[in-house]
């Protein structure tokens, strides 16, 4: 089995702990035994990629196909998927033209036999109860099942945690994962195939492909169940996406087409839950998250003009924004809001600021 003897060089930190401390897979699960689907897009992540095939096939639930959709690597990273799915017959590479995160999600999608679909980054990695404890949600009758998640070094070392998924009863649980930090991410949820039976329900292009559909996906189901268990591990590594990204107008402004798509599945959305991400999510993703990325653009008139665009996008598509709970809730005394205001721009056409 490829890279298997070094096993124990990567189980730290929440790998470790999951062996010893998580509890069995439950008898349920077991019984019913549905057929996942574990989507991994891979693109030039030779050092990291192994890692991650290796923590999806220690999984404690072992009824599950692993789907590599290769997404134009120019590294070795499709031999070695290769070389494991020699290893594992659960294991189906496919390569395809090079067209991004979102477009390798969706062609895998469009490949998966499993009843339950969940994603994994290929540089990330997970515990051994991943798939199970999902399961446990899933079999309580939701749509969706929510993971906590870690932020971890390469090594294993934690850096932080996110408890996003727990849940206390205090509100709705869709409308709480969409009041979260986490409604944006694919990979730490596991989704009964039937919410991709809507075709317009599929990832989008360019820099923010989960924006441009995970909300809806949400908003469209009918029960959420959050596992409270840290299951995921999102390597923070040099040279990823996150730690590398050089903010640039157009991928700022790659958030314009996301939008778009997503405020075009708002039938999709139960009405309830479309109110509640329009007032409290849309313009901290669209206006505030990308105004203040804009803020780094050095040149004075590149970022005025990417701002133009910006703020022309947000007066077009989303009237009143001003009068959202969520400025009216957080920015009302924030600096910009305030920095706004005192210039008379709110946003306006003529691209001041």
């Amino acid at each position: 089995m490829p890279e298997l003897k070094s096993r124990g060089a990567y189980e730290t930190g929440l790998s470790h702990v999951a062996r010893i401390l998580m509890p069995s897979i439950s008898t349920g699960v077991l019984r019913t035994n549905p057929f996942v689907t574990v989507i991994v897009p891979v693109f030039n992540v030779e050092q990291y990629v192994g890692a991650c095939l290796r923590s999806i096939l220690a999984q404690d639930y072992p009824n599950f196909e692993l789907l590599i959709i290769d997404d134009g690597s120019a590294d070795g990273s499709r031999a070695i998927c290769e070389d494991y799915a020699e290893y594992d017959k659960r294991i189906k590479v496919f390569s395809k033209r090079n067209g991004g995160l979102g477009s390798a999600r969706n062609f895998g999608l469009e490949r998966a036999s499993g009843d339950l679909i969940c994603f994994v980054d290929s540089d990330d990695r997970v515990t051994t109860d991943f798939v199970s404890s999902f399961l446990e949600r899933i079999l309580d009758g939701h749509d969706i099942a929510v993971s906590d998640y870690a932020s971890v070094l390469p090594d294993g070392r934690i850096l932080n945690t996110n408890l996003i998924a727990l849940y206390d009863g205090e509100r709705d649980p869709v409308t709480h994962l969409m009041l979260s930090d986490n409604e944006c991410n694919a990979w730490n949820k596991m989704y009964r195939r039937k919410v991709f039976d809507n075709e317009k329900l599929r990832f989008g292009s360019g820099w923010f492909e989960d924006f441009a559909c995970i909300p809806a996906i949400i908003g469209s189901s009918d029960s959420v169940g959050f596992t409270n268990r840290v299951t995921y591990q999102y390597v923070q590594r040099e040279g990823s996406i996150i730690s590398s990204i050089k903010i640039t107008p157009l991928r700022a402004l790659d958030i314009i087409d996301a939008a778009k798509r997503l405020m075009q599945l708002e039938p999709v959305f139960k009405p309830r839950h479309w109110h509640t991400y329009y007032q409290w999510k849309l313009v901290l993703h669209v206006l505030y998250f990308r105004w203040a990325d804009l803020a780094s653009v050095k040149d004075p008139d590149t970022r005025r003009k990417a701002r133009t665009e910006l703020s022309t996008f947000v007066n077009d598509n989303i009237p009143l924004w001003f009068m959202t709970e969520f400025v009216k809730e957080r920015l009302n005394t924030g600096s910009l809001i305030r920095r706004l205001r005192e210039r008379k721009f709110v946003f306006d056409v003529r691209g001041s600021a």
